[in-house]
């Protein structure tokens, strides 16, 4: 499913433009043990706990599991 636009404005609002990666994303979707790879759509790099906070909260706004 792809990420909803207005969740993504409200990432990229919160966030510095360098703080949000959405291109070349291949080498964040794998551990060590080569098991699990997926190409995330978004990844968020906040540099504060502030910030890291913010996002959760927007993607408990958003989360799609309940």
């Amino acid at each position: 499913m792809p990420l909803d636009p207005a969740f993504l404005e409200q990432i990229q609002a919160l966030l510095e433009a360098e703080e949000v990666k959405a291109e070349q994303l291949e080498g964040y979707g794998k551990d060590e043990t080569d098991e699990w790879q997926f190409v995330p759509e978004l990844v968020v790099v906040p540099d504060s706990a502030e910030k890291v906070a913010a996002v959760l909260g927007v993607c408990r706004r958003y989360r799609d599991w309940e």
